[in-house]
C-alpha cells in the first residue's frame, strides 16, 4: 500500500489530545454528565455547541479524569486540508490505520472524533 505525505500526516494525528489552554474554564456539571453517560453504558455521546464554546477543552478535561486510554482523532482541519490538496486517500487506508491502532488498545477506551 502506497502511503502519501497527506495520508501519513492525517494518520499521525491519532491519539494526540489537545493541550489544555492556560486559562481553562472548568465545567464540573458537564464532566459529571459525561461520566453519567459512561456509567449508564452509553456507547456514543454527542457533544454539540457553536464554535468557540469549549467543546474540545471540556472533552479534554474529562478525558484526563478517565482511567483508560483515549484515542483522539481530529477530523476538522486535517480532513479539510486533505480534501483541498486533491489527494484524498482511499477510505480503506484511513479506516485500516485507525482500526489497527484501536485493536492495539486493551480493555475499555474512549474514541474522540473532534471537529466532526
Amino acid at each position: 500500500m502506497r502511503e502519501t505525505a497527506v495520508t501519513s500526516g492525517l494518520l499521525a494525528t491519532k491519539f494526540h489530545r489537545p493541550s489544555a489552554p492556560p486559562k481553562q474554564v472548568h465545567r464540573p456539571r458537564l464532566i459529571r454528565r459525561l461520566n453519567d453517560g459512561l456509567e449508564a453504558g452509553r456507547w456514543l455521546t454527542l457533544v454539540s455547541a457553536p464554535a468557540g464554546f469549549g467543546k474540545t477543552t471540556c472533552i479534554g478535561e474529562w478525558a484526563h479524569t478517565l482511567d483508560w486510554p483515549v484515542a483522539w482523532l481530529p477530523l476538522g482541519h486535517e480532513i479539510e486540508s486533505v480534501l483541498l490538496a486533491g489527494e484524498v486517500p482511499p477510505a480503506e487506508i484511513i479506516s485500516a490505520g485507525l482500526i489497527n491502532d484501536i485493536l492495539e488498545l486493551e480493555g475499555r477506551f474512549l474514541l474522540v472524533l473532534d471537529d466532526v
